[in-house]
């Protein structure tokens, strides 16, 4: 019996072009839940740089990296500088995020929060 290795996908590795990214935002936007907005916009900032988007939204890295884990419940207001932040450079790709974030059971809309020229 031959002994196997393997290794945990890393889906920010799929990510690799600014279209890409949008793509993904717009579909969980479209798409997903609230928890899945927080996890994958984690992705979208680890495929884009954590330390670019940190620097951005004024956080640490390792505070960013847990405020967008599995399971965790950032503030409205990170999940806005998150996204302000990918959205500033997702912008020029004719990308309009449009986001419905469910805090408290209140839905604040976050729309448009960015525009292409």
């Amino acid at each position: 019996m031959t002994n196997r290795t393997t290794k945990k996908f890393d889906l920010s590795a799929s990510l690799d072009s600014d279209a890409m990214m949008a793509s993904y935002l717009n579909a969980v936007l479209e798409d997903g839940s609230a928890e899945d907005l927080v996890v994958d916009l984690g992705h979208i900032a680890k495929a884009g740089g954590m330390s670019k988007i940190a620097e951005e939204t004024v956080m640490s890295r390792p505070r960013l990296y847990k405020a967008l884990a599995q399971d965790a419940q950032p503030l409205p207001d990170t999940i806005l500088n998150v996204l302000r932040a990918i959205g500033g450079r997702l912008s020029g790709r004719n990308t309009v995020v449009a986001a419905v974030i469910a805090v408290d059971g209140i839905c604040a809309y976050l729309h448009p929060l960015f525009r292409s020229n």
